[in-house]
This record gives C-alpha cells, structure tokens and sequence, in this order.
C-alpha cells in the first residue's frame, strides 16, 4: 500500500473532521509511521489551523522496547514469560486446570496471561506481572500428570 495508505487515510479522516466540524478537530494525533505522517500531513494542508502530533506513548513505548531488547537479562526474563504464556494459552488443557487450581486458592480472583504485543504499551510488562503472580499456580500446575505429558504431542511438555 505504501503512501497510498496515507493518502486514503487522510481521505477518511477528512470525512468525520467534515461531519464533526472542523472547528472542534483542533489537533491530530498518530504515530509516527511514515504513511500516517502522509496522512498528517494531508489534513494539515486542508485544515490550516489543525496542528498534528506524534502520539508521545507511542514513541516511548517504541524507545523502551528497544532497550528492552538490548539488556540481556530483560530480553531472558521477557521472553520466557512469553513462551510460558504462549504454551499454556495454546493447550486445550493447560488453561483450565491452570485456572482450576487459581479458582480452588483464591477463588474468583482473576489474573489474566496476557501476549507480548509490539504495538501496546508496556505490553512485555503485562505478560511477565501475570506470569509472577500466577507462579504459584504454575508449580502447582506443573505436578499435575496431565502437565508433565502432553497428550497431543505424546511427549513431555517442557518445565517451567
């Protein structure tokens, strides 16, 4: 699509500026990928007074997941809440005996195992604070027969 995207963005987004009123659309925020900065850029010329930045979060989020990659020990504990969250989200029967031992301890408080996503804010955080606080349940999880042999794959799933 490349800058054509920005182009019919910018289309589309003239079209609710319109319906809303100009008038009441006095900033543009984005991120700060070249095909939204066509897009910006567009509506500026159309709208004068309409001023757009970049979207502040975004960036930060952009500049910590870069450190986040080039400390080792983050990137180790990152990706390991990671592949524990991926294994236990993609086994029919991992999930809800893992959510059967948190519901037999502390009943219906939840915590969620949540992905690592690229473009959300603090998501390696939101993957690695559920695993932590679900360690417990994992160990408990992990003595279980039906965690130590995985039944589709006929060999043992891998240890926490």
């Amino acid at each position: 699509m490349g800058l054509h995207f920005g182009t019919y963005d910018a289309e589309k987004a003239s079209e609710v500026i319109d319906e809303l009123g100009a008038e009441k659309v006095p900033v543009h925020i984005n991120d700060n990928c070249s095909n939204i900065e066509l897009n910006s850029k567009l509506i500026e010329e159309k709208y004068k007074y309409i001023t757009w930045f970049g979207c502040l979060m975004h960036s930060l989020h952009l500049q910590l997941r870069d450190i986040n990659s080039q400390v080792e020990v983050v990137k180790i504990v990152f990706d390991k809440c990671s592949k524990i969250t991926v294994e236990v989200k993609g086994k029919l029967l991992l999930l809800p005996i893992l959510k059967q031992k948190q519901h037999d301890i502390y009943g219906a408080k939840k915590v969620s195992l949540r992905k690592i996503c690229d473009t959300r804010f603090e998501s390696n955080f939101a993957c690695a604070d559920p695993v932590k606080k679900k360690k417990m349940y994992c160990k408990l999880y992990a003595s279980t027969p039906k965690w130590r042999m995985d039944k589709v794959r006929g060999k043992p799933s891998p240890q926490l």
